[in-house]
């Protein structure tokens, strides 16, 4: 264990994160009672002293025999038995406006078909903007905020569930109860691409066009290492000159010696 917690003091503090006040950390459970560990992980991480825990922490409190609601399960917090799920209760009246974190090369989807959970049971929306963009941010460094006309939806028989004062969910929110920011047209990668030509580009003119110097690269050695090759040629080929000039010679002097 960590410096300032010990075993107890670990285990009462994990309790209040994922059982009694989840969703102060943008937690939820889904009905089976289940909780993806890397949700957990990266609410943990936003606190500098509880940034140590890892699976093998919540499997040492078991293994002292102190309890805690859940367990780690093949990458899963489960709730035990004795710890039955909480009930997330729709409301008639919820917010008029909420928010979504989006990623900005995921929100082509989501705007012709509109929301819907993936690998949860729900979609986590967020009471305000500051809140959506803090939870974002632990999958994505620059997520955008989408803002979701929840009294709308839920008018049109859409439920919005309140999970905590600041956090909602819905089993899905149609695509014209999305407001997305205004973006760039150009996407991050192309930007990105863009940039590394124009470096590349740059780079090159500015050997062009440096004046007094010899900068050596890979077409010069090509060069040099073609004319060795010819070089090598034109030698073996004056030397086979020479060679049949001396033959020649030698024949001569033997006719006239006989």
């Amino acid at each position: 264990m960590a410096g300032r917690y010990n075993p107890k003091t670990l285990a009462r503090t994990l309790t209040y994160v994922g059982y009694h006040s989840p969703a102060e950390f943008g937690l939820f459970w889904d009905p089976d009672g289940s909780m993806p560990w890397k949700e957990f992980y990266w609410a943990l991480q936003e606190d500098p002293s509880l940034r140590f825990v890892r699976e093998g922490h919540l499997k040492e409190l078991a293994f002292l025999g102190i309890q805690i609601p859940f367990r780690v399960q093949a990458g899963f917090l489960r709730l035990k038995d004795e710890f039955p799920p909480p009930q997330y209760p729709s409301i008639p009246s919820p917010p008029e406006r909420l928010f979504y974190p989006c990623r900005q090369r995921h929100s082509a989807f989501p705007r012709e078909h509109g929301l819907s959970p993936t690998s949860r049971s729900f979609i986590p929306l967020f009471a305000e903007k500051d809140f959506a963009m803090a939870i974002g941010k632990r999958r994505h460094a620059e997520p955008i905020i989408v803002e979701v006309l929840s009294g709308k939806a839920s008018a049109r028989g859409f439920p919005v569930l309140q999970a905590g004062p600041a956090l909602y969910l819905m089993y899905a929110v149609p695509p014209d109860c999305l407001v997305f920011p205004r973006l760039r047209e150009d996407h991050p990668q192309d930007i990105h691409e863009k940039k590394q030509h124009n470096k590349k580009e740059s780079s090159t003119k500015k050997e062009a066009q440096t004046p007094g110097s010899f900068i050596l690269n890979i077409s010069h050695l090509d060069e040099l290492q073609r004319d060795r090759v010819s070089q090598k040629e034109r030698s073996g080929k004056k030397r086979d000159k020479e060679s049949d000039w001396k033959r020649a010679s030698r024949k001569e002097r033997n006719k006239r010696t006989l």
